[in-house]
């Protein structure tokens, strides 16, 4: 295996049946189309880049657990199997040491082989497409390219969490920001203003803060109208999590912790 990233700092929480993934290796950020699941589960599926094969692992919530990375497997090797879904004969060798990671692609599937000294245990993996679609207007990444990603999640969190119906940010970005809020359904009546907003001063330490910056780093790419549709998605799902008191603990004051609220999201 070349790479592997178990993504544990946040959840990328979507609506819709597409979800957005960047290649480690190759750079390329890319869609691709999921199915239904139960709550709970997971599924697994394989994207083919030339010389490497993306195995990308996503939940209920179309959020990625982990991205494994291999180097498809053309070798002949000792034992000889047929594949359990195409019955193709394949050939590997077991691991003299720990556990050996094989990746076979086939016509419509991947066949993950892992193997140890004594035993072996074969995955079918399903293979999809990427989904080719225009490119639409992307604000967001405008505004991260002029302000950074660590002051938009801030003004994101002060909007979304706070409930601001006034926020200050910068002026090169006023007609963005505004632009972005009145598309959306939660977040329409803001007032947008220019003025003086430092970034040193945004706490990186506070787990709101953090969750956005996850969250719109896995964003950034998306359309405006991607992009609004899943803010309106967490913005609901957020502001519920934070009026719940089943789920939230109280500061003691009858005022709800923010920080207290995305522990449950990171």
């Amino acid at each position: 295996m070349l790479k592997s990233e178990v993504l544990r700092d946040f959840k990328l929480i979507s609506s819709g049946n597409k979800i957005n993934v960047t290649c480690p290796i190759c750079h390329r950020t890319f869609m691709f189309e999921t199915k239904k699941l139960e709550s709970g589960e997971l599924d697994r599926v394989a994207l083919v880049h030339g010389d490497h094969v993306l195995v990308v692992t996503y939940d209920y919530f179309n959020s990625i657990r982990s991205i494994n990375v291999y180097k498809p497997y053309t070798n002949k090797g000792e034992k000889v199997v047929n594949c359990p879904v195409c019955g193709l004969e394949i050939s590997f060798n077991l691991c003299s040491s720990s556990i050996c990671e094989y990746a076979i692609v086939h016509d419509d599937h991947v066949l993950i082989i892992y193997a140890t000294q004594n035993n072996y245990f074969l995955e079918e993996v399903r293979m999809v497409k990427e989904v080719q679609e225009i490119r639409k207007e992307n604000t967001l990444s405008q505004i991260i390219n002029e302000i950074g990603i660590e002051l938009t999640a801030y003004i994101m969190y002060k909007v979304v969490i706070d409930e601001l119906p006034i926020i200050i940010v910068p002026a090169k970005v006023q007609d963005m920001f505004e632009k972005l809020f009145k598309g959306s359904e939660s977040l329409s009546r803001i007032k947008v203003i220019s003025g003086l907003v430092n970034a040193h001063n945004v706490n990186l330490s506070n787990f709101g803060v953090r969750f956005f910056i996850n969250f719109l780093q896995q964003h950034k790419n998306l359309s405006d109208p991607e992009f609004i549709n899943r803010l309106d998605y967490i913005s609901s799902f957020l502001r519920k999590m934070k009026s719940n008191p089943i789920n939230i603990i109280d500061k003691g004051d009858g005022e709800i912790n923010n920080n207290q609220i995305f522990p449950f999201l990171i």
